[in-house]
Order: C-alpha cells, then sequence, then structure tokens
C-alpha cells in the first residue's frame, strides 16, 4: 500500500516521470503539480543513467523548479497551467535560454531541454 504513495510522491508531486518514448531514463518527463496547501515539493531518483533532481516551491503568485537532468538524456518539462505567465530560466526569457527549446503541451508552458541544472520560475496567470 505505501508504494502507491511513493508513487505519486515521485511522479506526480515532484513530476519525476520516465518518458515512454526513450528506454532507461534516456528521456524523462518532468511534470510537478501542486495540490492542496503543499507550497513545495523536493525529491531525487538515481536513475541508470545518474541522478534526476526536481525541487519545486511557490511564493504568493510565483512558481520555482530547480532541476538536475543527468548527462546523455533530454528531458520535457511541463509545468502546472495556472504558473503559465513570463517563464524563465535563470532569469531569461525561456525563448531565449541556453539548451532550452518551448514546445506546445494543452496550455501548459512546456520545454525541452537537455543534461545539466535549471532554474525555471513562472507566475499565476
Amino acid at each position: 500500500m505505501l508504494g502507491h504513495i511513493m508513487e505519486w510522491f515521485y511522479s506526480d508531486l515532484a513530476g519525476i516521470q520516465p518518458d515512454p518514448a526513450g528506454a532507461g531514463y534516456d528521456k524523462i518527463i518532468i511534470k510537478p503539480t501542486p495540490v492542496g496547501d503543499i507550497t513545495w515539493a523536493k525529491a531525487s531518483y538515481m536513475s541508470v543513467k545518474g541522478m534526476i533532481k526536481s525541487s519545486w516551491k511557490t511564493e504568493g503568485s510565483t512558481f520555482s523548479l530547480d532541476l538536475v537532468i543527468p548527462p546523455s538524456c533530454q528531458a520535457t518539462v511541463i509545468l502546472p497551467k495556472q504558473y503559465g505567465k513570463s517563464v524563465t530560466e535563470t532569469s531569461m526569457p525561456v525563448a531565449k535560454a541556453r539548451d532550452v527549446s518551448v514546445i506546445q503541451s494543452d496550455g501548459a508552458p512546456a520545454m525541452l531541454i537537455s543534461s545539466g541544472s535549471y532554474h525555471f520560475e513562472s507566475h499565476a496567470r
């Protein structure tokens, strides 16, 4: 029974998910899901490719997400729909950020990133 709650912590709350399009965590989906009164979550997962880290917090209308993606991996980052205004990566608009490609995802801000460390910030609509 505890396995279900642990899976929810990693895959939904922290948002660390394997992408079915890539074997062995070659491709990762990061899709954090803030719920209720929870204002932060932090998780790491040691995949066969290396450590994946996801840490997010909300402060007022600001949503911050810090990520570490292991070498030779690619991640699709999908931010919560309600925080889709003025998305930046290390204080730079995502459209101009290094190693970040903006993609579409049903109205939610979404980016494709390569391995490395990232700091995304966005605001409530």
